[in-house]
């Protein structure tokens, strides 16, 4: 299950999904974060206009005087500036009369995987490690980075900088919670990657094998020969082709947007099971996966969604055939 914008509220999650379930969520360093949001929704333009401040310092302004605008703009429907945002999309306000400390505990319990964007190559191998998952499943591209900048946009400074410095502290006392909670699981990460055997020398590999994947993505021309990806100690065997490309360029929106219609289709396949009237097509085959030679029938009514997982089938005529063994699914030989 994807989410995209979405607030962690346990109630609505807690009656969605099976008891025990784990979440990944990602975090990123909150001040960077909070000048990305400050120079997205142009909030210099509203600090300039209620103010009387330039457009150039209504930034500094901010971070002198957050009470100021928050009070002016507490019951603004076009304010997106909040205090400890991070927290928020976890689900912690003021409002929650839970301790800091208890709540990261819960947090902890709850996630098995806190991603930090700022380490986004060593989250992904700890992820991969954790989930079992292969080197390719972790291949991303960087997309949907702003290219708006202007010279009163502090993410341009340079981090050393002192104005830099100087503004983080200000963002720290004022954002004091979210600092911590990143401040955490960052250190979390760490020590976890502390603990993970040969983990730099996998790095080097995924960085090496994500080049590659870059740079032959990026070619106009000799896209119809893949590249393969030789197996190491780190990766199994597997090749970077066309198709790979063209799903790494997706824009997170339609990514998304294609796995919910694999999902809509392979729900339709499975009621169609169930209600022994399922239709061929192409699209059946698509949403079901990889299918084979039938060599037995079985009984359609028998079958369910937890005894297809994992497994491969081949549906015609209005029955599904299978090849291998599905557990306790009863054969029909006429009987």
């Amino acid at each position: 299950m994807q989410v995209l914008h979405h607030v962690f509220v346990p109630k609505v999650w807690h009656s969605l999904l099976e008891p025990g379930y784990k979440l990944l969520g990602v975090i990123r360093n909150p001040f960077d974060h909070f000048t990305s949001v400050f120079n997205y929704f142009a909030v210099s333009v509203r600090i300039s206009r209620e103010f009387n401040v330039s457009n150039a310092t209504a930034f500094d302004y901010f971070l002198k005087h957050p009470n100021v605008y928050f009070k002016y703009f507490a019951h603004d429907d076009g304010n997106f500036i909040f205090k400890n945002p991070l927290l928020f999309d976890f689900g912690y306000t003021e409002d929650s009369n839970v301790p800091l400390k208890r709540f990261l505990a819960y947090v902890k319990r709850r996630f098995a995987v806190v991603l930090v964007a700022d380490y986004m190559d060593e989250s992904l191998i700890l992820l991969k490690r954790t989930l079992c998952w292969n080197m390719r499943d972790i291949l991303i591209f960087s997309k949907n980075k702003s290219r708006w900048k202007n010279i009163a946009d502090p993410s341009t400074m340079p981090k050393g900088e002192k104005l830099y410095q100087e503004r983080e502290a200000l963002y720290k006392k004022w954002s004091k919670e979210d600092i911590i909670f990143y401040d955490t699981f960052l250190q979390i990460l760490r020590d976890r990657i502390a603990k993970e055997p040969f983990f730099q020398e996998e790095l080097n590999v995924y960085r090496r094998v994500r080049e590659i994947t870059r740079k032959y993505c990026n070619k106009s021309v000799g896209l119809n020969k893949p590249v393969i990806i030789k197996a190491s100690v780190f990766n199994e065997q597997f090749k970077i082709d066309k198709y790979l490309c063209n799903r790494l360029r997706l824009h997170v929106l339609n990514y998304i947007l294609k796995l919910q219609n694999k999902n809509n289709r392979t729900l339709q396949v499975l009621q169609g099971i169930r209600n022994s009237k399922f239709q061929w097509s192409d699209e059946n085959q698509d949403a079901m996966g990889e299918f084979v030679k039938p060599d037995k029938k079985i009984n359609l009514l028998k079958v369910s969604a937890r005894n297809l997982k994992g497994k491969k089938y081949q549906l015609t005529k209005g029955q599904l055939l299978r090849k291998q063994s599905i557990g306790h699914v009863q054969e029909d030989r006429g009987n």
